[in-house]
């Protein structure tokens, strides 16, 4: 899709375009909603978080009891809910970007282009200068560590998402794990089934 095709260019109505009062409320709406929006996905992460706390202590209470074939459900059900998980953070991330690309082209036509600039100096990841007496054992810690200084502004998604996918390999590895004690277990397993 071209610029021109954007559905952020039928952003503003014609006839309401010069009326500050109205789009000042309105951006103050939109701010608002993108707080909520943020909120509503802190909410998400620590429900997720708190049910795969409770997903491994249940792991680790079923294989202590022994009952392999519960422990796999539970493994089964963690990932699909890890990979739900990783699929809404990347619907909040759309979601919040679109807000964003909305209250920035609002802030065009305000006064002052707050969260445009504050994007901006993010991105661009200024450092604060330092004073001079500090130079020489600066430049020597530049050196040694230019990889970690150079480093440009990572999204909080970036290190969000790796929450579930992390989750996601360790229930994948269990699983293999399971399923390779499954295996080698398989004759005393249908023994005690049968009993």
């Amino acid at each position: 899709m071209s610029n021109k095709d954007s559905p952020i260019n039928n952003l503003f109505n014609k006839d309401e375009m010069n009326d500050k009062d109205t789009l000042f409320k309105q951006y103050k709406l939109f701010i608002e909603m993108a707080d909520r929006i943020s909120s509503r996905r802190a909410t998400m992460n620590n429900f997720f978080l708190t049910a795969n706390s409770l997903f491994l202590v249940a792991i680790g209470l079923l294989v202590e009891s022994n009952l392999i074939h519960w422990t796999f459900i539970v493994l089964i059900i963690g990932i699909i809910f890890d990979l739900s998980w990783q699929r809404l953070i990347k619907k909040y991330k759309k979601l919040n970007d679109s807000k964003f690309q909305v209250i920035n082209e609002i802030e065009k036509r305000l006064p002052a282009k707050g969260y445009t600039i504050e994007w901006a100096l993010m991105k661009k990841n200024k450092k604060p200068k330092k004073p001079k007496k500090r130079i020489i054992k600066l430049k020597k810690f530049r050196k040694r560590n230019r990889k970690i200084i150079d480093k440009k502004y990572i999204e909080i998604t970036f290190g969000e998402i790796w929450i579930p996918v992390t989750l996601i390999i360790v229930y994948g590895v269990f699983t293999i794990l399971v399923l390779i004690w499954v295996g080698y277990n398989f004759d005393s397993l249908i023994s005690n089934w049968q009993i």
